[in-house]
């Protein structure tokens, strides 16, 4: 057998031997190419290349591309659906188990059957799901239950404490609240993941059902295998994490397919081409056929899918049916689907997967180049990884020489009395083999190289992810690099944590500068990975996928909130009493953030006291999924199609984009509105028919309540979030959940809020009276016969701008386009600041596109070394949904512990360029990217000198957007708008009387649109600190502030997702009174329009507002800029509704 190894610098790289490929090794000669490369403690082996070794002949196919392994690149695919055919062929080759990964899994199997049968000598054990069919991924997790134990107390948490005990699993999950309580786990040495139940015979006779549609269906398995790995990319293969469709799910919507084209009699001719066709309609199907909302799905009789009316009966008439419903042929009283709140999700991406597929499927071939299945499918590199992994650790289980199986016979039952029969769960294994049960060889498959793991150990705390300069090595980073640094990082940050624990317990003597300053030290990796796990999924989640950044998000997120959640180190700070008054400004700071953290934590309540909380919360996090499930699916379950291109004549590019049914022709239709909230926003600003307009709006009031469908209705979900709410206030020593939310806040009690909502109603509610009454007489001048109701006011708003100021907004736009807007900020905040931004084009970045700059402070004493930097990504692919929009990630905080200057990302998804034409910014867009901006500059010139307290962090909810607000205010001096202009024909810049003009588009009916802010603002902090229904607060609040009377249908509260499912709960007013404390501070710049007055006040407000971050309260802050407390004035006065006439005392 020949075979190559290689010795690097003392490290042994071996190949795995090649017995279980089946074939003649010795007539089959290796040539094989490897780069070796050592970092410190670090080796890598990467692989130049992929071999496929066939027992029919001896030739060497390679792959091309590591992402596409299935790809034989010697062997003619064809093209169009025979090519497809042949991948999805060779693809299923590729990703089912080979006998060492089966193996590898049976091998812990017995491992778990071990300790289930030391803890119960009576049970016996079952594998079921996917393993057992055969249809597992390579990462796929093993379910197994545990039957046949009449215990009593709690099986699922002996269980846990035995798997702990026996050293089988390092953490342990035990969900006794689902429907189906199960321990869930990762196996040590396998790394494979399980989920066991008990008791449940459902899911054993799941798996003999599905081996017997594969046998009746030979194609089902490998369009299982296919959609599988394409649900497993987009993150909804999880029903319980992300409200996916579970394996079993698909295995039955494919089924059920099949079903109703054989009942169509509509078999293709073409075995050819058989599988590429049946993918394409199965994405048809059910991405654009398939009524959610009118069928269900059933695989009992043939029957393919019913009527949902039918399936009532089924499931009782009490029972709300979810949007994918399918009947459970085993139990069928069960809903499969019940759970995957996701479903339209999954909906929309088979519909994009099949425009995506059948547009290469249909192209001309001599315009294909590499795989077509890729278009939609992928195999991560993370994949790869752990299956080489698997291939080298385990290859001792081929010295058997197993051939290639795909029924896998995981079917298996042992108890204590067959124990001395079979001596292990791998011996029957293997006597099954040996007889040749499940023996299959194939034609032609990948092969499988070693790559050594990237991240060793014993390296740097997330080695690998910077470069000698500090900054991300993006053209490097991998997902498997920061999931492995964040587990380390994380990791030390805990035992950190520990380790202070002990030193105060023991009576060690501690200063708090000292333990701020460790934990500061400890946390600066963690974070910086978690900033740059952030910045690549939002530049371009197919970087990092969804599941992939929120296992990182939580991972991080809990092991920071750590050090704020420790009852020894809470108890240590409370006792220093007089001594903490002696120390630093910041330090004080901190320590308070330290015990309020705690406070709101449950650290200050009793055992039981915290134990009562942690349920409550439980209860809490349950009834917002829930809210926010049926938001989803409400707003996924309206769709208006409109076919008439005059009524989408005036849409802008991005509004169109994200209506098309193909955005590639947005211009061609059909155009889809859906009630997400952008669309809606813009559907209501640009359609010039009436009555569509009302359709949509009426839609959105009412969806996720009992006017749309009583099984999605959202008001039983509100009164139980309000109801928690409270509770957790009252346990935590607060009379209502709004006065506890003031702990957080600027602006310090709801008494203090009310005032400022009356002051500034005081001058918006006349304003909005004589604004309304004037549109009214425009729109009855300009032909409507009616008067205006809500789904009236943005259309009208829009046509009397135009007629009255002649502003159009797509003619504005000609003149910033984006690079000239950004080169205009950039000098507009060296002037303001005294700062200097250098672009440096050699930095590494994670998309030829995307640029970084260095920040540099001329008030600095070294002011040649930058104080931070940044990078800009433009072009985004993700998050667009009618509107371009802007992020500020911050990747690191200044840290001085640890000696780290400030990093951040400001991602915004515009359109690519075309053709060398870049974006045209509306007035919008402009305010958008300065409010961007300005908040990365206060994370970047942050002078504070701890992370928890540099730039945005430990500032009060209503302060953290005043920056940005800031920034975008100077878009009210026309020559700032002079400094950023530029026709992209011609360079011309603006004319000033059209710049002033552009005002307006802010102060147009600045009094309606205050009124509304005020409204939901004020009903959100009413709704958490009343006790009355919340349609009886609606009723009370709406006529204080709206001049329209309050439709009868009217649900709106049923879907304020970010105050019931987010975390706005009482603070949506932070958004209105950041732009109050931004239009104060921006009164001062406004004193004088000039370079020498903007530079004095710059200098000033950098001194305070950029440099303090949180280490001084934000109130405070503003008095040493301002020298005064906030008045309303300046806020009204922007928006031109301030009338000196009336009573402005105590303003």
């Amino acid at each position: 057998m020949n075979c190559v190894a290689t010795l690097y610098n003392g490290a042994y790289f071996g190949l795995l031997p090649c017995s279980w490929f089946n074939t003649d090794m010795t007539k089959t000669k290796l040539s094989i190419r490897f780069e070796a490369k050592l970092t410190k403690t670090k080796y890598e082996l990467r692989t130049l290349r992929y071999f496929d070794i066939s027992k029919n002949n001896n030739s060497m196919s390679t792959t091309t591309n590591q992402h596409e392994p299935w790809l034989l690149t010697n062997f003619e695919y064809g093209s169009g659906v025979f090519a497809l055919h042949r991948e999805i062929e060779h693809f299923y080759e590729y990703i089912t188990s080979t006998p060492i990964e089966y193996m590898m899994r049976m091998e812990a199997v017995y491992r778990i059957e071990n300790v289930v049968l030391n803890t119960w000598p009576e049970a016996s054990i079952e594998v079921f799901g996917s393993f057992s069919t055969g249809l597992n991924l390579p990462i796929s997790d093993i379910d197994i239950a545990v039957n046949n134990i009449y215990w009593q107390g709690e099986p699922l948490i002996q269980l846990k404490d035995a798997l702990l005990a026996r050293g089988v699993a390092d953490n342990v999950n035990v969900l006794d609240k689902a429907s189906v309580p199960v321990v869930k786990f990762t196996e040590r040495i396998s790394q494979v993941k399980f989920d066991i139940s008990f008791n449940t015979k459902s899911g054993v006779k799941a798996a003999e059902l599905v081996k017997r549609f594969s046998k009746q269906f030979p194609e089902l398995p490998k369009l299982v295998m296919v959609l599988k790995q394409f649900l497993m990319l987009q993150g909804l293969n999880e029903v319980y994490s992300s409200g996916g469709i579970s394996s079993y799910a698909i295995t039955l919507m494919c089924v059920s397919f099949l079903q109703t084209r054989a009942l169509e009699n509509n078999q293709s001719s073409r075995s050819d081409s058989r599988l590429g066709r049946l993918l394409l309609k199965f994405l048809d199907y059910y991405g654009r056929k398939f009524d959610y909302f009118k069928y269900g799905i059933s695989v009992r009789d043939n029957a393919g899918c019913v009527e949902k009316s039918e399936l009532q009966n089924t499931f009782g008439y009490d029972s709300w049916l979810s949007v994918l419903t399918i009947e459970d042929p085993i139990t069928p009283t069960n809903d499969i689907g019940r759970s995957s709140y996701g479903a339209l999700d999954v909906k929309q991406c088979f519909e994009i997967a099949f425009l995506k597929l059948s547009k290469v499927v249909d192209l001309d071939p001599s315009k294909v180049s590499g795989s077509l299945l890729a278009t939609i499918v992928t195999v991560p590199q993370s994949v790869i990884t752990y299956r080489n992994w698997v291939h080298y650790n385990f290859r001792h289980l081929a010295s058997n020489g197993f051939g290639r199986h795909y029924d896998c016979p995981a079917k298996l039952q042992l108890n204590a009395r067959k124990k001395k029969q079979n001596s292990s769960m791998l011996n029957i294994l293997r006597q099954r083999h040996a007889a040749q049960r499940f023996l299959h060889t194939t034609t032609s498959r990948p092969g499988y190289i070693v790559l050594v793991p990237e991240i060793g150990e014993e390296g740097p705390l997330g080695e690998g992810l910077l470069t000698p300069n500090g900054l991300p090595a993006f053209s490097d980073i991998t997902i498997e690099m920061c999931l492995g640094a964040i587990g380390q990082q994380a990791s030390a940050v805990e035992k950190s944590v520990k380790a202070l624990e002990q030193d105060i317990q023991s009576g060690k003597k501690l200063n708090s500068a000292d333990i701020y300053g460790e934990l500061d030290a400890v946390t600066a990796p963690l974070e910086t990975t978690w900033g740059v796990a952030k910045a690549l999924y939002l530049g371009n989640s197919t970087l990092i996928p969804t599941k992939s950044y929120m296992n990182i998000h939580e991972r991080a997120r809990n092991a920071r909130a750590a050090k704020f959640c420790n009852k020894t180190v809470y108890t240590a700070l409370l006792e220093e009493g007089d001594e903490a008054g002696n120390a630093g400004e910041a330090e004080q700071r901190l320590r308070q953030k330290f015990l309020l953290e705690g406070k709101l934590n449950g650290l200050a309540l009793s055992k039981d006291g915290q134990d009562g909380l942690k349920e409550l919360l439980i209860q809490l996090g349950r009834e917002r999924g829930n809210y926010k499930n049926k938001v989803n699916m409400s707003v996924h379950a309206f769709a208006h199609v409109v076919n008439d291109f005059q009524l989408v004549r005036d849409f802008p590019p991005t509004l169109l984009e994200a209506t098309a049914r193909d955005p590639s022709q947005a211009l061609e239709g059909p155009w889809k509105v859906t009630l997400q909230p952008q669309i809606v926003e813009g559907f209501l600003k640009y359609c010039p028919d009436r009555l569509q307009r009302w359709n949509v709006w009426r839609a959105n009031v009412i969806k996720a309540s009992q006017q749309q469908d009583k099984s999605l209705e959202n008001s039983t979900h509100l009164e139980k979030i309000r109801a928690l709410r409270k509770r957790q206030a009252n346990l935590l020593g607060y009379s209502n959940f709004a006065d506890m939310s003031m702990q957080t806040k600027m602006i310090g009690s709801v008494d203090n809020l009310k005032q400022i909502f009356a002051k500034l109603l005081k001058f918006a509610g006349p304003a909005q009276s004589v604004q309304l009454e004037d549109l009214q007489n425009f729109a009855t001048a300009s032909g409507a016969n009616h008067k205006l109701e809500a789904y009236d006011i943005s259309y009208w708003r829009r046509k009397q701008i135009i007629a009255n100021h002649q502003l159009l907004e797509d003619k504005l736009c000609e003149y910033f386009p984006l690079p000239r807007v950004l080169s205009g900020l950039f000098a507009l905040s060296e002037k303001l600041f005294n700062i200097r931004i250098s672009e440096q084009p050699k930095t590494e970045v994670w998309h030829p596109a995307v640029k970084f700059y260095n920040v540099y402070d001329g008030d600095s004493s070294n002011c040649s070394t930058p104080v931070g930097g940044f990078y800009v990504d433009c072009f985004s692919k993700e998050h667009k949904f009618g509107r371009n929009n802007g992020w500020m990630v911050g990747i690191r905080n200044r840290n001085k512990t640890a000696n780290l200057t400030p990093l951040c990302a400001l991602i915004f998804n515009f359109t690519e360029p075309k053709q060398g034409k870049m974006p045209l910014l509306g007035y919008d867009d402009l305010q958008m990217v300065f409010k961007t901006f300005g908040t990365g500059l206060q994370h970047l010139l942050t002078q504070a000198g701890y992370s928890d307290l540099a730039g945005l962090s430990n500032i009060e909810w209503d302060a953290s957007q005043v920056s940005g607000y800031v920034m975008s205010n100077f878009l009210d001096d026309p020559a700032v708008l002079q400094t950023l202009s530029g026709h992209f024909s011609n360079d011309q810049i603006i004319d000033m009387q059209l710049a002033q003009k552009m005002r307006l588009l802010k102060t147009q009916l600045a009094g309606y649109n205050l009124c509304q802010e005020l409204y939901l603002a004020d009903l959100d902090v009413e709704l958490h600190r009343s006790d009355a229904f919340w349609l009886d607060v609606v009723k009370k609040i709406w006529p204080v502030y709206q001049c329209m009377p309050l439709d009868k249908k009217d649900a709106h509260p049923c879907s304020f997702t970010d105050i019931f499912a987010g975390d706005w709960a009482a603070a949506h007013f932070s958004h209105l009174y950041s732009k109050l404390i931004a239009a104060d501070i921006s009164s001062s710049f406004a004193e004088k329009h000039n370079d020498e007055h903007y530079a004095t006040v710059g200098k000033r407000y950098k001194q305070t507002f950029l440099s303090y971050g949180g280490s001084v309260p934000t109130a405070e802050v503003f008095r040493r800029f301002q020298g005064r407390d906030p008045s309303v004035e300046a806020l009204l006065k922007s928006l031109d509704i301030f009338a000196p006439s009336q009573t402005t005392e105590n303003n």
